[in-house]
């Protein structure tokens, strides 16, 4: 796992510094890595389609450039070239930061490319003699939102293996019903103003090809942009808000662009691909935290099955919350759509986890893939601390899982006996210890006081503003209650239990 640190601008592209330097990255007009290595340099404009249901389909322009030392495979068919699986697909995808959390609000299929135009956008253009089928050292490469939003080349996201690059071709869809299908599309809801007021939004894309994933420079090839909405002549629109794009970035880098008390941690998994942890905790007040996690799959093809955090048994959770990007217009495997089922959320003593279907219960289920992001929350009454969070991966393999340390409801500081005012100890007939401590102040809040009896069972009272309360049970004898933590604080009770 790798921090990543929020990424500086350089010109008219802001780039991610550490991730680039963690897969080799380069900047664009610096050195060429080695082989075909196509990153996104533009991103222009885009295009409204129309309206359906509550719903409204768009598509954005992209622009690529060639930044590696050896032409980049464009073939696709329509000139004689030896393998027409060997070009790129784009998806397109869009983003909402509100209220302190960033979700995936809209995702396309991914479109085939075909034709490079070999153009001077990034530099002096080594234009190949097979004009149309590669795209040269330093060529660029347009396509319209037009052509980008063409519904006869999307294909399902489902056929990419997004680790290697392959994918069939022709491909198999299910035909298209209307003007929203394969399409990126996004509920009018999610864009009205009032409803959002004070939200950001990001366009995404990515691009996927084989020969730039066997030569190693599979990771920088996602950019973003934040756009805004506006209504005009009645129909809502983007244009963008930003000068610039994040080149070489995937979303959540967005979040933490906003907020840098964002914090991101990149997991490799072996043989696989790349996952993308975001995670931010707010402070409430009253003895209570925020807690809030995002996960980013860039490209793993194994996928992402369950997200476990883990919880202090003292602690409590409250308002546990979880969003998903359902996928669409029959994309899925074996011919069948992916679930849009919400994952399921477990509260145990120990932890809090959200779990969808394994592979071997359904191999359609709601699986965090490729390109997307989930988020996962809930407010407790433990402050942070370090702890590690488990990532089951979907698709069988060696490992299982992955895992990665975030912040997350650890075990609560110790209060200061100095600010104990004053204690009782009780036990009452059903054989309960009970113990209640007033402290001086609220200084003391979130913290803890542990208490250990004559049988050597602890249990602890957590202090909610100038209060503390805890007990344990079930006790028949008489029992000598010491102060555990602070040590000594008080001296032992002895209490009867019936």
């Amino acid at each position: 796992m790798r921090a990543i640190a929020p990424h500086p601008s350089l010109h008219c592209l802001r780039i991610g510094w550490l991730a680039m330097l963690w897969a080799g990255f380069t900047p664009v007009g610096l050195a060429a890595q080695v082989g075909p290595d196509i990153v996104v340099t533009d991103l222009p404009d885009i295009l409204r389609w129309g309206s359906e249901g509550g719903y409204t389909a768009y598509s954005s322009a992209t622009t690529s450039c060639n930044v590696g030392d050896l032409p980049a495979q464009w073939c696709e068919g329509v000139f004689p070239c030896p393998d027409v699986t060997r070009h790129p697909v784009i998806s397109q995808d869009l983003y909402r930061l509100h209220r302190g959390r960033l979700e995936q609000i809209g995702m396309s299929w991914v479109k085939h490319g075909y034709w490079a135009n070999n153009l001077d956008g990034c530099g002096d253009c080594q234009e190949p003699k097979e004009f149309a089928v590669l795209l040269g050292v330093n060529c660029s490469d347009t396509y319209s939102s037009g052509f980008n939003g063409a519904q006869a080349r999307l294909a399902p996201r489902a056929q990419v293996n997004p680790v290697t690059g392959d994918f069939p071709y022709p491909f198999d869809a299910p035909p298209v019903e209307n003007v929203l299908s394969r399409r990126l599309h996004v509920a009018d809801a999610d864009l009205d103003r009032d409803a959002n007021r004070g939200a950001k939004y990001f366009i995404a894309v990515q691009y996927i090809a084989r020969d730039d994933a066997e030569a190693g420079n599979a990771l920088n090839n996602g950019a973003y942009r934040q756009i805004k909405v506006r209504r005009r002549n009645g129909v809502l629109e983007f244009v963008n808000a930003s000068e610039s794009i994040a080149a070489r970035s995937h979303p959540l880098m967005a979040w933490q662009e906003h907020d840098p008390a964002v914090e991101l941690t990149a997991i490799d998994v072996p043989k696989d691909g790349r996952l993308i942890v975001a995670a931010r905790v707010t402070a409430l007040g009253n003895g209570r935290w925020h807690y809030e996690y995002a996960v980013h799959n860039v490209n793993s093809h194994r996928a992402v099955q369950s997200l476990s955090v883990p919880v202090d048994r003292t602690g409590r959770t409250f308002r546990v919350g979880f969003h998903d990007i359902d996928h669409h217009s029959g994309d899925g495997e074996g011919g069948q759509p992916y679930s849009g089922e919400d994952w399921q959320i477990v509260r145990g003593p120990a932890a809090v986890k959200w779990r969808s279907q394994t592979y071997q219960e359904n191999l359609n289920a709601n699986a965090l893939r490729w390109g997307t992001t989930f988020n996962f929350w809930f407010d407790s009454d433990l402050p942070p601390a370090r702890v590690r969070a488990g990532l089951a991966l979907f698709r069988p393999g060696d490992p299982n899982g992955m895992s990665v340390e975030v912040p997350g409801p650890g075990l609560a500081g110790v209060a200061a006996c100095e600010n104990v005012r004053r204690a009782s100890i009780t036990c009452d007939e059903l054989g309960r210890i009970a113990a209640r401590v007033r402290l001086s102040d609220d200084s003391e809040d979130g913290r803890r006081i542990v208490f250990r009896t004559g049988d050597g069972a602890y249990f602890d009272a957590l202090v909610r503003g100038t209060r503390a309360r805890g007990s344990a049970c079930c006790f028949t004898s008489e029992q000598r209650v010491e102060w555990a933590l602070p040590v000594n604080c008080r001296d032992p009770e002895d209490v009867w239990c019936p």
